[in-house]
């Protein structure tokens, strides 16, 4: 991960994209779109990127395979926008798919951060009897 300059992969709609695209812009962040699962798999290889961002009601190729194949090669950060988030099973971070483009920056931004702290921890120390 990139603490300074973070990089998200946003599978879902160009305009969306776009908008989101603008806005952390001016953070210094990157924002990748892939067009089809397959390059979507790749940017989580080649990038190793701080977040992936999936619409559900997107006309994307595929967001629940999308989903699935990244979650098999150990993509992490993962934050799927849907109006039905009990369709995606248990563990998913959900948000509405309505959510505001600031709202979103700071989920994303609180996810990171949770992340990034979580690796600072260390491994609790087996206690002494």
């Amino acid at each position: 991960m990139s603490k300074q300059n973070p990089v998200i992969v946003y599978v879902g709609e160009t305009p969306r994209a776009l908008a989101l695209q603008t806005a952390l812009q001016t953070l210094g962040w990157t924002l990748l779109h892939p067009q089809e699962m397959m390059e979507a798999l790749a940017m989580h290889i080649f990038y190793y990127p701080d977040a992936f961002i999936i619409e559900d009601t997107s006309d994307f190729d595929d967001p629940r395979g999308t989903f699935a194949h990244l979650r098999s090669v150990g993509a992490e950060n993962i934050l799927v926008l849907t109006n039905a988030p009990a369709s995606w099973g248990t563990g998913v971070r959900a948000l509405p798919t309505y959510i505001s483009i600031d709202s979103l920056m700071g989920a994303l931004a609180g996810m990171m951060e949770t992340a990034e702290t979580a690796e600072r921890v260390p491994e609790a120390l087996p206690l002494l009897n």
